[in-house]
């Protein structure tokens, strides 16, 4: 059977049969998927990340701890804002509001840009 096939049998199953179906599917799927974990466990392939996992526990006992000291308002942590401050920090390119070539199929012939093609 190939695979358009059984596409088409699940396409064509009653709602009952159908919700049966996709139970079994999603039992079946987790199991493949506990598999693989338990095969990657015992390989050593997961080692890396349960001691990334370890390092990232210990580095949350610490966040625990520094919540037992008091509390500070937000705004401690927010320096003042000065109006027009990034003034001349951002720069816009020249053609920044031009069409973007990608999108040239999907727009009306007077809105693109004209190309060498174009003047012939």
């Amino acid at each position: 059977m190939t695979l358009a096939e059984i596409e088409q049998a699940i396409a064509e199953l009653p709602s009952q049969d159908y919700n049966r179906f996709r139970e079994w599917f999603e039992e079946f799927d987790a199991q493949l998927w506990d598999k693989q974990i338990e095969d990657d466990a015992k390989s050593g392939r997961l080692d890396k990340l349960i001691a990334e996992v370890e390092k990232e526990i210990n580095d949350l006992s610490v966040i625990e701890e520094r919540r037992n000291e008091p509390e500070r308002p937000l705004r401690e942590y927010l320096h003042k804002r000065k109006f027009g401050s990034a003034k001349g920090k951002i720069k816009f390119a020249e053609d920044f509001d031009e069409p973007l070539e990608d999108f040239h199929e999907y727009m009306p012939n007077e809105n693109k840009p004209s190309t060498n093609s174009d003047h012939e």
